[in-house]
């Protein structure tokens, strides 16, 4: 295979999957189907939140092979940068996942073609669209905003796709304005790359400081939004997750802020991988209950902690 062991490309792709951040489009969807009965329909949410955690993974792995060029200055350990990822067979398992992922999206509900559709069409432009400042941020939100929709689908599998969509829609809002406040943390921790890759993030536009502060405040908004509309009234591991979520969001963003420098950027942005795992799980935490949300929690930030242990920029 191109001189690369099976062991080590098989290890490469498990890696290139970045399993640690499966919590972000599996706690959207999670929080869609809880505008729902979840309980009713455990399969097919179960499948849903399978089929956005997968989905996440297949864009990894896409993303990899495009960002060759900026991952080799600012992630030199990933295994794209490594040579252990050839194209071809890589290609080829991102179109198998991808197929899986397409399959278990359309078995949730009979008109979630579409949601599946407009999945694909956010995983595959968003290299092309990265290079616009605020661009990257606006797809990578509304592809979690589309997960959370799949998961509304699911518990609503009896109902129009509408009205499923008509209940999801603000909870939808939220996930995908969070996810899109983290990237806006891996834009920060990556500007040199980027730069050098001819990207033109948010962040190199407005520098640093502004960035942070831009977070903090679009981040808090978003969890006052959450807690003030009743998305996490049910669960009170939800609420408290949540609230930890945004003191690290707020840590993350403050040590950036004083520091306004690239090592700072990069050592601050573990707390915001924790903090968009934490907060997503505690929006999702009332379709999965307290000793649920409770052990989905426990699972993410040892993934995390785990994958920050084995790199700096994971």
């Amino acid at each position: 295979m191109s001189g690369v062991e099976r062991k080590d490309f098989a290890l490469g792709l498990l890696s290139s999957l970045r399993p640690h951040f499966f919590a972000l489009p599996a706690g959207a969807a999670l929080a869609g189907a809880a505008t729902g009965v979840p309980e009713s329909q455990p399969m097919r949410v179960a499948l849903a939140t399978f089929a956005a955690a997968l989905g996440w993974g297949v864009g990894q792995l896409l993303n990899d092979l495009m960002d060759r060029t900026a991952d080799a200055v600012d992630a030199p350990d990933r295994a794209s940068v490594k040579g252990l990822l050839p194209d071809g067979p890589t290609l080829l398992v991102a179109l198998l996942l991808g197929g899986l992922v397409a399959s278990a999206t359309l078995a949730v509900h009979p008109e979630s073609f579409w949601l599946a559709c407009a999945a694909a069409v956010l995983l595959l432009s968003y290299d092309a669209l990265k290079p616009l400042p605020l661009a990257g941020n606006l797809v990578h939100g509304t592809l979690i905003a589309v997960a959370a929709l799949i998961g509304a689908a699911a518990a609503r599998p009896d109902e129009p796709l509408r009205a499923g969509i008509a209940h999801a829609w603000p909870i939808a809002v939220i996930a995908g304005g969070w996810a899109a406040v983290y990237l806006e943390a891996n834009y920060e921790k990556d500007r040199v790359g980027d730069a050098h890759a001819g990207y033109r993030t948010l962040p190199m536009l407005i520098g640093l400081r502004t960035s942070a502060a831009l977070r903090v405040v679009a981040g808090a908004s978003l969890a006052a939004t959450a807690a003030f509309s009743g998305a996490v009234r049910s669960s009170w591991v939800g609420g408290a997750a949540l609230g930890a979520a945004t003191l690290l969001l707020v840590a993350s963003a403050s040590w950036v802020a004083i520091k306004a420098d690239q090592p700072a950027a990069l050592g601050s942005y573990r707390f915001s991988v924790h903090a968009a795992a934490v907060g997503m799980l505690g929006l999702g935490a009332p379709a999965l209950g307290e000793l649920g949300a409770l052990g989905a929690l426990a699972i993410a930030i040892l993934l995390t902690e785990r994958a920050f242990r084995k790199q700096k920029n994971p």
